[in-house]
């Protein structure tokens, strides 16, 4: 009998020895089937919070996900990808997760998220946005060609504006196809664009304004872009040409004196001096005369309870403050769900958002079967009233400027 056949003999007579064996085995296999596809791999086990601080917002990686390396920068995240390589990111708060790879984001009613199986080397870097992600829902993987479009209705164009402390730029923005996401602004040529802060927003009007603080002299290109659900950017631009001065020149019998700028309601009224000024003079008043028929028509619009719906843009929360606050209180005290909201109706609508506004808002959950009923003002509890405002048209909530 040969040395093999006596192990293999003496293996079957030990139960000992054949259990050994078998672990043996089992050990080898799992140390071969763990061994990764991309040399040096990271490999997360379980979710991993990543936090961008200067952003304020936390990014999760998902179990189950490989990489060969990553790193926080400013404002971003960078994944090294490689064959095999496999990465899913989600956003707890529903952040656009803007990436250089373009890649698709999935937006859910609890997290946008985003995934990458990569059969290449390259490298994935995540800009998480400020605004939120966009629920398509029915309408799924539906691509909007149509672009926002806005207008500046204060100032005009060649409008001279005196220095002071601030000024405010206001206008509109509307999209046919959706409705605007936000209006950004440029006073540099276009070389920087900073957030124009909306107001009155409705289902179908985006109201904004922006307050220019301390304009220096000088000639200005006031540029606007409205940007819809869809990321799509206004195009072209809307502009407004304005000159920021403290005196004009008066030209009369060949002779040059400076004047104070007159102005009517804030606006600069020039001084006539021949046909052409006169001419000049009716046109700016025309203009001035459409623009405050159009503000009497929106105002008009609102007393007759015929102006589009306010709808609801940010999360709410315990110590949240502003006009939405107050008009979220009045909606859950006419829809007195219970006595939590009978006892915030005994209180009135402030604009904070204190205990008896979480609790109406529990008992409104609870009703209306949104989970979690925590009192959280969030996407889901928002799109609930939103639609439920639009459907019924309900005008009660629009807020006058």
């Amino acid at each position: 009998m040969s040395l093999i056949q006596k192990t293999l003999f003496s293996i079957i007579k030990s139960p000992l020895l054949i259990f050994c064996t078998l672990l043996f085995i089992y050990f080898f296999a799992l140390s071969v089937s763990s061994v990764s596809a991309v040399s040096n791999a990271v490999v997360f086990n379980e979710d991993v919070l990543i936090y961008i601080s200067d952003l304020g917002i936390n990014l999760t990686v998902i179990s189950g996900s490989q990489v060969a390396g990553f790193t926080v920068n400013t404002g971003s995240v960078s994944f090294d990808m490689e064959n095999g390589s496999n990465l899913e990111i989600r956003s707890y708060d529903r952040k656009d997760l803007s990436n250089s790879l373009g890649l698709s984001v999935s937006c859910g009613g609890s997290y946008s998220s985003l995934t990458l199986n990569s059969g290449i080397t390259q490298t994935l870097t995540i800009t998480p946005l400020a605004s939120n992600c966009v629920v398509l829902g029915s309408m799924g993987s539906y691509s909007d060609k149509v672009l926002p479009t806005s207008s500046i209705t204060t100032p005009i164009q060649n409008e001279k504006i005196s220095p002071q402390n601030s000024y405010k730029i206001s206008g509109f923005a509307t999209d046919s196809n959706g409705f605007v996401k936000r209006v950004e602004i440029s006073l540099d040529e276009g070389l920087t664009w900073k957030n124009a802060d909306p107001f009155g927003y409705s289902s179908s009007i985006f109201n904004w304004q922006y307050i220019w603080s301390n304009p220096a002299t000088g000639k200005y290109t006031i540029k606007v872009r409205a940007i819809d659900m869809y990321n799509n950017i206004q195009s072209p631009l809307s502009t407004v040409s304005v000159e920021v001065a403290s005196s004009i020149s008066l030209n009369t019998d060949n002779s040059s004196t400076t004047a104070p700028i007159l102005s009517f309601d804030g606006l600069p009224y020039p001084s006539p001096q021949d046909r052409s000024q006169i001419e000049s003079n009716l046109a700016f008043l025309l203009n001035q005369l459409s623009l405050l028929q159009a503000k009497l028509k929106l105002s008009l619009d609102v007393d007759n309870n015929t102006f589009p719906p306010f709808q609801f843009l940010r999360n709410l929360s315990l110590s949240s403050q502003g006009d939405d606050v107050k008009n979220l209180q009045i909606f859950l005290i006419k829809k007195n769900e219970g006595l939590a909201a009978q006892a915030l109706g005994k209180n009135g609508a402030t604009h904070y958002f204190g205990s008896l506004t979480k609790n109406a808002l529990i008992e409104y959950q609870r009703k209306n079967n949104i989970s979690p009923t925590s009192g959280y003002f969030g996407p889901i509890t928002r799109d609930k009233i939103n639609s439920y405002i639009i459907n019924n048209k309900l005008n009660l909530f629009q807020i006058k400027q």
